[in-house]
């Protein structure tokens, strides 16, 4: 019973983090793996930080939302290059939250 609950308090989540193409090929050869890499393991880090985790316990994410989460990823995510969005869906309710970082 205990493992039942546990699936319904926690809905699976898939999160993606997209990065502009650099403007030249010269420079896609020299920045796209290094840049890859070290978004790579930002998401691995994040991924360490919330997988299996009871998401209200996190005190910087706040009321675990759609909206705070995407917030949070891009929060962790931006050093790692220059990302245009995060996205999260939540596939059992068919939701899904777009961030595009802070409006100037």
């Amino acid at each position: 019973m205990r493992c039942r609950e546990r699936r319904w308090a926690r809905p699976a989540r898939k999160s993606t983090a997209t990065r502009s193409a650099p403007r030249s090929p010269s420079a896609a050869r020299r920045t796209r793996r290094p840049a890859w890499c070290l978004l790579a393991r930002a998401l691995d880090d994040l991924r360490d930080t919330l997988d299996h985790k009871f998401l209200n316990n996190i005190d910087a994410l706040g009321p675990p939302t759609l909206e705070n989460l995407t917030r949070f990823i891009w929060e962790r995510v931006q050093h790692a290059g220059h990302v245009t969005r995060v996205s999260v869906h939540r596939d059992s309710c068919n939701e899904s939250c777009t961030y595009f970082g802070p409006q100037d």
